[in-house]
């Protein structure tokens, strides 16, 4: 499962959309918004593993 910043981070987007998205959905909606956090969140997904 995703731990740390990253988890935080996704948990803000939530809070900020005002809406309940599962992982995959916040995913894409970062990969609209702000790829650098998308391929940032690619990178760590095989550590956290």
């Amino acid at each position: 499962m995703l731990m740390g910043f990253t988890n935080a981070a996704l948990l803000n987007v939530r809070l900020r959309l005002g809406q309940h998205r599962t992982v995959e959905e916040t995913r894409i909606h970062l990969a609209h918004h702000s790829r650098l956090r998308y391929y940032a969140v690619r990178q760590l997904l095989p550590l956290r593993q």
